[in-house]
């Protein structure tokens, strides 16, 4: 949450000539407001349309990163076939990850490394993450 207040504040005072610390204040104030103040629909409608840009501008910007390459289509779903999508999905003993996985993704540091990863040659993920999981094993 302390993320959105700070982002938000950055945006407004990048945009409007508030101080930065009042852009804080105000956004705090707004998601405060709305949260307490709002009937639990509105606050779950609003919720869920703010994911819906979320996800709409994740897909924005992975597909102009697509489109500015000359990569062609067929090698884009060789780089996406060997990620193991059935591992984010819910099961017995592991909830939902995709709000997880978009939270993560909230984080400005995340998107530059996950578009980075996208131009790489498979086998050159392969072999890092498998480096990642035996550091991680010891």
């Amino acid at each position: 949450m302390g993320v959105s207040i700070v982002k938000t504040g950055e945006l407004l005072s990048a945009t409007t000539p508030l101080p930065y610390a009042v852009g804080c204040v105000l956004s705090s104030l707004l998601i405060g407001g709305i949260t307490f103040g709002a009937q639990p629909r509105v606050v779950e409608g609003i919720n869920t349309a703010l994911t819906a840009m979320l996800l709409l501008g994740f897909g924005a910007l992975i597909l102009s990163t697509l489109l500015s390459t000359s990569v062609s289509a067929a090698v884009v779903t060789e780089r996406l076939a060997f990620a193991k999508w059935a591992s984010v999905l819910p099961t017995q003993n592991a909830p939902w990850s995709v709000p997880i996985f978009l939270n993560l993704l909230c984080f400005g540091q995340s998107v530059p490394f996950i578009t980075a990863r996208m131009a790489r040659p498979v086998s050159e993920l392969a072999a890092q993450d498998a480096q990642l999981r035996r550091k991680t094993q010891r």
